[in-house]
């Protein structure tokens, strides 16, 4: 009996077959790298009603795997050459591909941390209306520490959209258990790129209204320092005057320079000179 040589079809090339009342899409891949639980050279089919819909339905499970491929060897290149090129003639992988790409660029882009790191980038060149000045070099430093050391691993997964009123009062109010001072910087910080976030990149429609308060700063209460009267001062100039002790001297100089009293511990009698 003479043997039929069937030529191996080149993997990543898609061939449909009809199946009954649908259509079969398949396709053997080729994978560059060996995983744990995954199948080097994993054969893929997917079934549906049209031919249309059974490809359009194998391009997506295609991508999954691409994907997920992607995520556990950390590597660009995911399939061998010969199956490369062949995928790169099937259209409704591409354009899933595509689709999947934009859809997750977007998704990092809205990524917390990424929005305060392009608001900060945004802060730092606004100029004070009041003051005419942009924020100092040193609390751009703070903001970057700030971001660095908390925003970043603490809401390294969170998107914009996922910093709710409850999310963000639990974080404030565990942090302010401990560094109250800090707390609040974080806070402020948060409010300030949410608000960025919908005023500037309409990326949310409203900032959460939060119940968050932190107690005012106590101001120094500055102390009184007793003085004489302007008519009293003419009085006691009169009387050192007339008393001409050191001391008395001391005072009528005090009184007529208006020395502070600390300087007048260098202050020396030879320099009085009173008439």
């Amino acid at each position: 009996m003479e043997r039929i040589n069937r030529q191996r079809a080149p993997k990543g090339s898609v061939t449909i077959r009809k199946k009954g009342n649908s259509y079969e899409a398949r396709v053997t891949l080729e994978l560059v790298n060996i995983m744990e639980g995954v199948d080097k050279n994993p054969r893929l089919s997917r079934s549906a009603k049209t031919e249309e819909d059974a490809k359009k339905r194998l391009g997506k499970l295609i991508v999954d795997v691409y994907f997920e491929a992607q995520k556990k060897s950390h590597s660009k290149k995911i399939f061998s050459d010969e199956c490369t090129e062949e995928l790169d003639k099937f259209e409704e992988y591409k354009e899933e591909k595509t689709r999947r790409k934009i859809e997750e660029l977007a998704e990092d882009y809205a990524v917390f941390p990424n929005i305060a790191k392009e608001w900060l980038n945004w802060k730092k060149k606004q100029v004070n209306p009041n003051t005419n000045k942009t924020i100092s070099p040193k609390t751009v430093e703070t903001y970057i520490n700030t971001i660095q050391n908390h925003v970043m691993i603490d809401f390294k997964d969170c998107l914009v959209s996922d910093m709710t009123k409850e999310i963000v009062e639990d974080y404030i109010n565990q942090k302010r258990q401990k560094t109250p001072r800090l707390a609040k910087d974080l806070f402020l910080l948060i409010r300030s790129v949410l608000t960025y976030a919908k005023e500037i990149r309409h990326l949310i429609d409203e900032v959460p209204n939060f119940n968050l308060k932190f107690p005012k700063k106590k101001r120094a209460k500055k102390a009184k320092i007793p003085y004489l009267p302007a008519d009293r001062q003419e009085v006691w100039l009169d009387i050192c005057e007339k008393d001409k002790r050191e001391f008395a001297l001391l005072f009528a100089t005090l009184l007529q320079t208006g020395m502070r009293p600390e300087e007048r511990m260098w202050f020396k009698m030879e320099m009085c000179f009173i008439q």
